[in-house]
């Protein structure tokens, strides 16, 4: 696992496609996912309300109150790498300020391996740092009296920080419970007698190599396959490929 700065996935991967066989994908909510603006906003109120409620007593541990600050996102992303670990599943890499920008865009991400995942093992690696940093202490605070209020800041504040995984854990709800998550892409299944094919294209940092790999899925198993003759689509796309990056 590697953990970078200041990069996204166009830094690794300049593109990345697919094309399969015996599936249809699925797209997530695009309305929902148009709210992650408005959401942050609307998550960010009860925090500001509960900082200047509080703000004379945190302020009397400005170490801590800033520790929580700053430790907050990577200790979140450490809980999305948890879950993949936990679910004995590997993770590429942990991304920090990808897009550099602070607010509107993901201020860090976990890019797990390819892989397939059922629709609520998806909604437990997004939910699982709000269980795991909202939830929880939220719950210990009822009980531990001396921490309740920084249990209660570190909760509200991993919440509001927590937009973007909240508005996915609704998409991920709204799907159908036959659906597959394919860390890229979503896909329901056809006919659950054949395998489902999953070609990736990708080409090389280098901009010099298209990448193409061939997934087989089948009775709940992923292999990875020689692929064999190139379909039209592949074929499309390996044209899109060469005529986009100036490839030979």
């Amino acid at each position: 696992m590697k953990i970078v700065f200041f990069k996204n996935e166009l830094n690794f991967t300049p593109r990345l496609s697919y094309t399969w066989e015996n599936a249809e994908q699925v797209i997530l909510n695009s309305k929902l996912q148009n709210l992650k603006k408005l959401s942050i906003l609307l998550l960010l109120i009860p925090l500001i309300a509960f900082l200047f409620v509080n703000l004379k007593d945190l302020s009397n541990n400005l170490l801590l109150l800033f520790t929580i600050l700053l430790l907050c996102l990577p200790i979140h992303e450490l809980c999305h790498a948890l879950f993949c670990w936990l679910s004995r599943r590997k993770v590429e890499r942990i991304c920090f300020f990808p897009y550099k920008q602070i607010f509107f865009k993901a201020n860090a991400y976990v890019k797990p391996a390819f892989g397939v995942w059922n629709k609520y093992q998806a909604i437990l690696f997004a939910a699982f740092p709000v269980i795991i940093l909202s939830f929880i202490p939220a719950i210990l605070a009822i009980f531990i009296a001396p921490l309740r209020l920084w249990l209660l800041y570190l909760s509200l504040f991993n919440f509001a920080a927590s937009y973007s995984d909240i508005i996915d854990i609704i998409c991920l709800f709204k799907l159908p419970p036959n659906t597959l998550y394919f860390v890229d892409i979503i896909l329901t299944v056809k006919e659950t007698d054949k395998p489902v094919i999953i070609h990736q294209l990708s080409v090389t940092p280098k901009l010099d190599e298209i990448h193409h790999k061939c997934f087989e899925y089948f009775n709940g198993i992923l292999t990875e396959k020689e692929h064999s003759t190139d379909t039209v689509e592949i074929m499309n796309l390996k044209q899109e490929f060469i005529k986009q990056f100036n490839l030979k």
